[in-house]
């Protein structure tokens, strides 16, 4: 294995998925990538998500986006967007799944944040917010650095907090129901208690801005 600052567009680290430029050239658990800088496969992808548009769709969600090009991302999005604009939409949401995403995401020369403030018409799902609202139900932490944590979204994300999308979980993070209830690796709660600790943290997901 090659160290994480040897690795210079050519060498395949095993280590580190959150330094540039492995996460944009390292293979990605034996799947090929999308050559996207060759126009005929940026133009198939185009007309596939036009297709959706067509068909009524209003949104997407990029599985694995930090392991995109960044520029082509935001071409695509816009393209995408402008796309959706000329058939009388609204426009197009866009958002990306990059895991840890959000406040006090790792300061590395690629991040989450820098990648929404430096990116248009694209957003990411917020891990971070996911975290802390289920530390906060499953008493792991206070409802005060919740608070403080739901206060420096806005700097986080320079003021584009409004359009992540937040959640609770889903199928890139552990399931809170089964964490609250787990005897073992969990809290270890009863079904009752565990069911309204979740109606808290989806009553707050349903009420954030976002």
């Amino acid at each position: 294995c090659f160290p994480v600052n040897s690795c210079d567009g050519h060498q395949f680290c095993t280590s580190d998925w959150d330094a540039f430029p492995q996460t944009q050239i390292k293979d990605l658990y034996g799947l090929a990538d999308l050559a996207v800088e060759k126009q005929f496969v940026a133009d198939y992808l185009f007309d596939a998500a036009a297709n959706w548009i067509d068909h009524g769709v209003s949104a997407f969600r990029i599985d694995a986006i930090k392991h995109f090009d960044d520029e082509f991302m935001e071409r695509f999005a816009n393209r995408l967007n402008d796309y959706a604009i000329s058939q009388g939409r609204d426009g197009i949401y866009i958002f990306g799944e990059w895991f840890g995403a959000g406040v006090g995401d790792s300061p590395n020369q690629r991040n989450s944040l820098n990648f929404v403030n430096n990116t248009d018409n694209t957003e990411l799902l917020d891990f971070s917010l996911r975290d802390s609202i289920e530390s906060a139900i499953a008493g792991d932490h206070t409802m005060e650095q919740l608070s403080a944590d739901i206060e420096a979204r806005s700097a986080a994300w320079a003021g584009r907090e409004h359009w992540q999308t937040i959640f609770l979980d889903n199928h890139d993070a552990r399931r809170t129901t089964t964490f609250l209830r787990n005897g073992i690796n969990g809290k270890g709660m009863g079904e009752n208690v565990a069911n309204r600790r979740v109606d808290l943290g989806v009553a707050l997901v349903m009420t954030l801005p976002g």
